[in-house]
């Protein structure tokens, strides 16, 4: 079930966007969310994450795009993915 949580034409979201969105999949039957953006540690992802987990889901969560480690915190309830190329970088 695509869902679009960015309301801007630069595709940016504000992190209460992407928590109503991780809350209103859950609440519909999905068992995976993917956020295609550098959350950081905000709460408000936590705490809709973890609903997302109480319900059995998932949330998966992009590293980002700037090849640094930014150096957040692990998080229990979001699986943080990346990519490395032939570089390893």
């Amino acid at each position: 079930m695509p869902l679009q949580v960015s309301g801007s034409s630069e595709g940016w979201a504000y992190w209460s966007d992407m928590s109503k969105g991780i809350i209103w999949a859950a609440d519909h039957g999905a068992d995976v969310a993917n956020l295609s953006y550098d959350i950081g540690d905000s709460s408000a992802l936590t705490s809709a994450a973890q609903y997302m987990h109480s319900r059995g889901g998932v949330v998966l969560t992009s590293a980002g795009n700037s090849n640094t480690d930014l150096g957040y915190r692990d998080n229990p309830y979001i699986i943080t993915v990346a990519a490395t190329n032939s570089s390893d970088w």
